[in-house]
């Protein structure tokens, strides 16, 4: 948890430490800490990633400028949500790591300009690419993360970037070139 707490804003005070201070949030460090702790152990056993795996994303994320609250909520019935379930969920689902999917995900947000909710969509519809075509979804959302910024400045957009992707490496096209070519 020591890079969680280094790179997360509200688990540690000005000094760096864990304390009884009250945070931006109105609970303690101690307690966003614990409650850090205890969201990243509950989904260990909810999503099949070790608690290593969720640290080093939630350390990744909160390098990109995630704060906690962004990082886990609550909802009312006590289960966790927000960006780390979701980009851990979507790490699980195009079989790629846990700091590939943050990687992914903070990238495209911040140099994209997209906000989590749009992520989450293009993760979605880029996983559907990859269960119905001759590629995977790991491969595509290579190639976006290549070629997405520079689609948008021509005025594509990412699901019609995500879409050539897919059509061009089912057709046997490398990742590389696949790219170049968007490109």
């Amino acid at each position: 948890m020591a890079d969680v707490v280094k790179y997360v804003d509200g688990l540690a005070d000005a000094t760096g430490k864990i304390s009884d201070k009250v945070a931006d949030n109105g609970k303690t460090y101690a307690q966003n800490y614990e409650a850090m702790k205890d969201a990243i152990k509950d989904l260990s056993t909810q999503i099949p990633y070790t608690q290593e795996d969720l640290t080093r994303l939630a350390a990744a994320a909160g390098q990109s400028g995630k704060a906690m609250e962004d990082l886990i909520k609550i909802d009312g019935s006590g289960n966790v949500t927000g960006f780390l379930r979701d980009i851990a969920m979507t790490g699980t689902a195009m079989d790629i790591s846990a700091d590939q999917a943050g990687n992914w995900a903070a990238k495209w947000e911040q140099s994209l300009k997209m906000t989590h909710e749009e992520v989450m969509v293009l993760f979605d519809q880029i996983n559907y690419l990859g269960a119905n075509s001759a590629t995977t979804a790991a491969e595509i959302a290579s190639v976006v993360n290549t070629s997405g910024g520079v689609g948008q400045t021509a005025g594509v957009d990412l699901h019609t970037t995500s879409a050539l992707a897919a059509t061009m490496l089912a057709m046997g096209v490398n990742e590389g070139k696949a790219g170049t070519s968007l490109n």
